[in-house]
């Protein structure tokens, strides 16, 4: 297995235990459904539910970063380039339905963010593919070593997507809380959500949309009160269809702001970005 870098860091071990367990899981009865012919189906509805979340959530007047792989393709890393085609359609969803303008943030030779300091809340879409999950965590940590400069600077709303259906109820809770705690080890962005097929969706059901669900955390209900590690999700609704809406009209991005220290250390760091300094 390939070794993982997140933004300079080392994968968490915690995080390569499992994925094995994933991995594992996956290499038994239980495969991966095959979605290749209600590919564009499913990619229509992600997008749509994506495209409304900004729309309600997101800046209006501030364009919106993309990771895709399709914009990933030229990438010398095969898994952007196999999976670029089948996630086009995304891409092209987006641009046509989403009123905010795009910063095509793609690959680079040396994978560090050339763009100026952007003067306004960065709003953040990545898309995630792949049939094994290692890839899929090395494809997040590509994502996040190109935009960690830009996304620190100010509050990142970010929204993750993947096309990957789970096989059941719990291992989407287990994909959730893996990607989300990535998110916050790398990034420390708490507006972070999580876009997933719900399991019970299968590629033969094609007259059918494939509900999305959406899961997210809250600091409170966290084992650690000082936040060190992320243990636990919510599922915060399920996108029906475009025209049906979610269905609980819950609030994706809750307030989190922390009013009680509970005798947490609060560490301050700073360093320079010219022309910043940032603390």
């Amino acid at each position: 297995m390939m070794p993982f870098y997140f933004a300079g860091y080392t994968m968490h071990f915690k995080h390569l235990v499992a994925f094995i367990f994933l991995q594992n899981y996956f290499s038994g009865n239980c495969s991966i459904v095959s979605v290749e012919l209600s590919q564009p189906m499913l990619e229509n509805q992600l997008a749509l539910c994506a495209v409304r979340i900004i729309e309600k959530y997101f800046p209006q007047n501030a364009p919106v970063i993309i990771q895709t792989p399709n914009i990933w393709k030229n990438s010398p890393v095969e898994i952007f380039k196999t999976s670029a085609d089948e996630t086009e359609m995304f891409l092209k969803m987006m641009y046509e339905a989403l009123a905010n303008d795009f910063v095509i943030v793609g690959y680079t030779k040396d994978n560090k963010t050339k763009e100026t300091a952007l003067q306004f809340p960065i709003s953040i879409v990545m898309l995630i593919t792949g049939d094994q999950y290692e890839h899929m965590v090395y494809m997040v940590s590509e994502y996040l070593q190109r935009i960690e400069t830009i996304a620190s600077i100010r509050e990142s709303k970010i929204i993750v997507v993947t096309t990957k259906i789970p096989v059941d109820n719990r291992i989407q809770f287990f994909m959730a809380s893996i990607f989300l705690s990535l998110i916050w080890d790398v990034l420390y962005a708490s507006d972070t959500i999580f876009l997933i097929p719900d399991s019970r969706w299968r590629a033969e059901y094609e007259t059918e949309f494939p509900a999305v669900n959406v899961f997210g955390w809250m600091p409170d209900e966290q084992n650690d009160p000082c936040l060190r590690e992320l243990n636990r999700v919510s599922h915060l609704d399920c996108w029906w269809s475009d025209e049906v809406g979610f269905l609980f009209n819950e609030d994706l991005f809750p307030s989190k702001d922390i009013t009680d220290m509970k005798g947490c250390t609060f560490v301050v760091k700073t360093f320079e970005y010219p022309p910043f300094m940032i603390e």
